[in-house]
């Protein structure tokens, strides 16, 4: 396997970068906000394009936008959502972010499927808390 030339980390939140930096030493960081920062890139950019934990924090319309966007750039597009309803409001990271750790949509396979994706769940991934499932929901889509 060949080590991938560039590594492109996006976020909201600047601390989360932060962290993503002193862990993955290379990588470079964005600040800014899906699917708006994503409109600035140029389609084919990245050979795939990951959001894991990224879609269940923005509205459905803000995720539909996001997942159009990831298509354009990306050959490839991972994507990992919690299953159904899954309430959160506080930032388990402690760093401040809660305003971008909300959940504001739901997902399911046929959700994720209506966008292209070959996508199934993946059991008990998440660690149990009160109110919550614990499934997730792993997700593949591929230019043709």
């Amino acid at each position: 396997y060949e080590k991938a030339g560039r590594y492109l980390a996006l976020d909201a939140h600047a601390p989360y970068l932060a962290n993503a930096r002193q862990q993955l030493p290379g990588i470079e960081t964005r600040v800014g906000v899906a699917p708006g920062y994503l409109q600035t890139m140029p389609p084919g950019l990245f050979d795939v394009a990951i959001a894991c934990d990224v879609l269940e924090h923005m509205t459905d319309e803000d995720a539909a936008a996001t997942i159009m966007q990831l298509r354009r750039v990306a050959m490839r597009v991972i994507v990992l959502v919690p299953e159904g309803h899954q309430p959160q409001t506080e930032d388990g990271w402690n760093m401040g972010g809660e305003k971008w750790q909300t959940h504001r949509s739901e997902w399911n396979l046929a959700k994720l499927a209506a966008f292209g994706f070959q996508a199934t769940t993946w059991p008990n991934f998440y660690p149990p808390r009160p109110g919550c499932g614990r499934n997730a929901i792993f997700g593949i889509f591929t230019q043709n």
